[in-house]
């Protein structure tokens, strides 16, 4: 109440006092991403009467808004960095003293997958291949060209390099803790060896009839050259190729 008097008279008059809250503000979004993806959004929202003074820190930079129109404010793509906001104030000249908690942006790193195996192998036979595991990688995704993935699963696979004809690869990509992944699998070259024999000379012998091998020679080549053999007939068993060439 507002009491007056001038000698004589008085009066008395109420006057209403009106208190405006304080502003106030909430940092929601960033977190994590992966190299390559897009960067995630930072927003502030504001309680309080617009427009709206403030000044945002990204970690690195302060950067002051004068006289933002609306309740919240986006940082689309935000950069690496923590964003905290160090001073607000609205319409009213009030000055906020909650001013949200910080967020986060951070950059993940790309996984790089490595396979372990054996990379020269025979046509027909089955090898184990294997990459990193233990660190919460998951999601695993092998693929065999020129093979056939006949067992096991997550870090762990069996191949069985069963195709007449190449090429002949391995590739795995995965999932890290972080959720990333390489952006290319890794592929591995497999050499797989199909041993073939030609034989470029025979002796001739009559039906009946026997044959020394060590007063004849056999020629022959072999593919790849330098593997061991041996020679067999079904009528007389094995024969001594110890005088034979290639």
């Amino acid at each position: 109440f507002v009491q007056v008097q001038d000698g004589t008279c008085e009066d008395v008059a109420e006057i209403v006092v009106t208190a405006d809250p304080l502003p106030t503000a909430v940092i929601s979004g960033g977190g994590d991403y992966c190299i390559g993806s897009p960067n995630p959004d930072v927003t502030f929202t504001f309680t309080g009467i617009a427009p709206f003074d403030f000044t945002f820190d990204d970690g690195t930079t302060a950067t002051p808004v004068v006289g933002h129109p609306t309740t919240t404010f986006t940082i689309t793509n935000a950069a690496v960095g923590t964003y905290s906001i160090t001073t607000l104030s609205d319409n009213n000249g009030c000055t906020a003293t909650s001013l949200g908690t910080p967020v986060a942006v951070t950059e993940n790193p790309l996984p790089s997958p490595t396979i372990t195996g054996a990379f020269n192998v025979c046509f027909g036979v089955s090898e184990f291949y294997s990459t990193q595991s233990g660190s919460g990688e998951s999601n695993y995704q092998w693929t065999a060209v020129g093979g056939t993935l006949i067992g096991g699963a997550g870090p762990l696979v069996q191949v069985n390099w069963d195709s007449p004809t190449g090429p002949y690869s391995i590739s795995v990509n995965y999932e890290d803790a972080n959720g990333c992944s390489a952006i290319t699998p890794t592929n591995q070259a497999i050499n797989v060896i199909s041993p073939t024999l030609t034989i470029t000379t025979t002796p001739n012998v009559c039906s009946g009839g026997s044959i020394d091998l060590d007063d004849v020679a056999l020629g022959f080549v072999t593919s790849p050259s330098g593997g061991s053999f041996a020679f067999t007939n079904p009528s007389v068993g094995s024969i001594d190729g110890s005088n034979v060439f290639d």
